[in-house]
């Protein structure tokens, strides 16, 4: 169908540049639906696959950004590639809401005081 052509043509210019520019790192962010939808499958696993296959180490992860302080639930998911040489990939440690954390932080935490 034409969106996973254009998912694929995206995917394959991601990669040209990365591979053009022979950079040591790629983060992409995107809605946490990309990873369930069944034709945005294949778009995610074709990157992490080129990636791979460019001598890339890949890491996919879904981040709740009120688990590092801001008032409001709002899920991303990142894929992060680095140089296999260059580092390991490590996500950063929630700071709210779990064990040994900070409490989650309010909307009028934030601006109960304006």
């Amino acid at each position: 169908d034409e969106d996973n052509a254009k998912l694929t043509l995206f995917c394959i210019d991601i990669i040209k540049h990365f591979y053009h520019y022979r950079m040591k790192s790629i983060t992409m962010e995107n809605v946490p639906g990309i990873l369930y939808v069944k034709q945005n499958e294949n778009y995610i696993k074709t990157v992490a696959s080129a990636l791979i296959g460019i001598g890339m180490h890949v890491q996919i992860q879904v981040i709740d950004s009120s688990r590092y302080g801001d008032p409001q639930k709002r899920s991303r998911v990142f894929l992060m590639a680095f140089k296999i040489n260059l580092r390991e990939i490590i996500f950063p440690k929630e700071t709210h809401g779990g064990k040994d954390c900070e409490s989650l932080v309010t909307v009028f935490d934030a601006l109960g005081d304006l």
